[in-house]
């Protein structure tokens, strides 16, 4: 890891690359705004694509089914083929990881599984294959509803607003990763007449938001619209300074892992070559391989100490 040629961030003009949310009114054209993004695959946890042509869609009807899609989204073909993955709803999404979690335990709600652990591990398990469609290289559009929550403020006064139908649990996993958090909703403009509106900006009546300083607090609903404002939003920032690129660009992606075996052999090395050079230096040694693997030797340890044998070959470098 050199710091040194760390390179400056660029903001991405690709809009496949994002991670937005839609939430707002039934039948608002979520999902048909959501279809128009480009290599789009949908899949429907709410049946509710039917009246929709000519998209690529797949019905999920359980977690498990859910999870063959995410192999299946590794395979080159699959990732040539699409390059944006929309989750309708995110709501059921989370009922169906919910309903695993109880089975596996054979309880009937989560608060039955002692100290709080249902709720990590249906967390857990939400946010790891939510976010491993992201690491992916995918775009990835979430689609919930809304409602009108009462809430109460520090002085203990209550107020409603509007926010996204889903569960607190999942709700703060999918803010947390949001590029754009939009509210759709239909309006009535100036004339009387009716439009489908999405909100990029939040006010005390409703929740939404955006990672982008420049994009505009709203726009009529539809893919064309959002692109151009994204753009417009990107093309700002980069006339102030800032950097911007063509490239789809993935914060998510994992970096390629070295071999468990040639990490383990090559600190068996390490410590050997240490000691070759300063003897005295061998307790030490022993020290921080007991601290760090609890007493099991460097030879017996095993892939699950992947990461405590990365941090300990650093740390024995700088006993060289």
């Amino acid at each position: 890891m050199d710091l040194l040629n760390l390179e400056k961030t660029k903001i991405s003009k690709d809009l496949s690359g994002k991670i937005i949310l839609f939430y707002g009114e039934y039948k608002s054209g979520k999902t048909t705004t959501a279809s128009k993004f480009p290599k789009s695959l949908l899949l429907g946890f709410e049946k509710g694509f039917n009246a929709l042509n000519d998209i690529h869609a797949k019905s999920i009807n359980s977690w498990s089914d859910f999870k063959q899609i995410l192999r299946e989204l590794e395979r080159d073909e699959v990732k040539e083929k699409f390059h944006n993955i929309i989750i309708d709803t995110a709501d059921i999404a989370w009922d169906y990881c919910v309903e695993l979690i109880l089975k596996k335990h054979s309880v009937k709600k989560l608060s039955d599984i002692a100290w709080g652990a249902g709720y990590k591990e249906a967390s857990r398990e939400f946010d790891k294959s939510l976010r491993k469609i992201v690491e992916l290289g995918y775009g990835l559009i979430i689609i919930s509803h809304d409602e009108d929550k009462t809430f109460t403020d520090e002085s203990g006064i209550e107020y409603n607003k509007i926010v996204p139908s889903l569960d607190k649990r999942p709700k703060k996993i999918i803010l947390r990763m949001t590029d754009i958090n939009g509210y759709i909703k239909n309006v009535k403009d100036e004339n009387g007449d009716h439009k489908v509106v999405m909100f990029m900006r939040g006010t005390t009546r409703f929740e939404a938001g955006s990672r982008y300083a420049h994009i505009i607090p709203y726009i009529e609903f539809n893919y064309k619209n959002l692109a151009e404002a994204l753009k417009d939003a990107i093309e700002k920032t980069e006339s102030e300074g800032g950097s911007t690129t063509e490239e789809s660009v993935n914060l998510y992606e994992k970096e390629e892992k070295e071999d468990f075996k040639t990490i383990q052999a090559r600190t068996i090395k390490l410590c050997q070559d240490i000691v070759a050079e300063d003897e005295s230096k061998y307790d030490e040694i022993t020290d921080l391989i007991s601290e760090h693997l609890n007493g099991v030797s460097l030879k017996n340890a095993d892939r699950s100490q992947q990461e405590v044998l990365e941090i300990l070959e650093s740390e024995l470098k700088n006993l060289k």
